[in-house]
């Protein structure tokens, strides 16, 4: 069952797990997300953050990369192993094309670069939702969208 729903508005709703060691950037994207009408929970590590998605089916992960003992891209290995239903957005301070490409290669939907706006987060969460519900959904459609800003600060996977 998709706990993937849509508002009167025609706005996506989601269960989000938020994952970042930093408790001020982890507040902040979880408080403005909810203000979208989504779902929120919080894990400050990769250990509570399997622990929660162990418990509880989410739709999408946003992590940190860079996090004390084990980084974002090590809970995207495990998410895309253990729960491929969920769609993931890397964030990072040290965003480079490097790991911008392997984070999309893994199975990332996005790599945004701190500090980030938060529509620019929203527009990657939102495309992250259509693509999700697409997929669930059996359609099959095709999303471009290009940066817009010239630093490439949000890299989103295009299908």
């Amino acid at each position: 069952m998709l706990s993937l729903l849509k508002t009167r508005r025609g706005e996506w709703m989601a269960r989000i797990l938020v994952v970042d060691d930093d408790e001020v950037t982890r507040g902040i994207v979880a408080e403005f997300l909810s203000g979208q009408g989504h779902e929120c929970t919080l894990a400050k590590s990769v250990a509570q953050a399997c622990v929660h998605l162990r418990r509880q089916r989410f739709d999408l992960t946003i992590s940190d990369f860079n996090m004390p003992s084990r980084n974002g891209l090590e809970l995207l290995r495990q998410v895309v192993r253990n729960w491929p239903d969920n769609s993931f957005i890397l964030i990072s301070g040290q965003t480079t094309s490097r790991l911008r490409r392997k984070a999309l290669a893994l199975g990332a939907v996005a790599c945004v670069a701190k500090p980030f706006k938060l529509q620019d987060l929203l527009d990657c969460v939102e495309y992250a939702l259509q693509a999700r519900y697409s997929l669930r959904s059996g359609q099959r459609t095709i999303i471009l969208r290009r940066p817009e800003d010239t630093r490439n600060a949000v890299t989103p996977a295009f299908s």
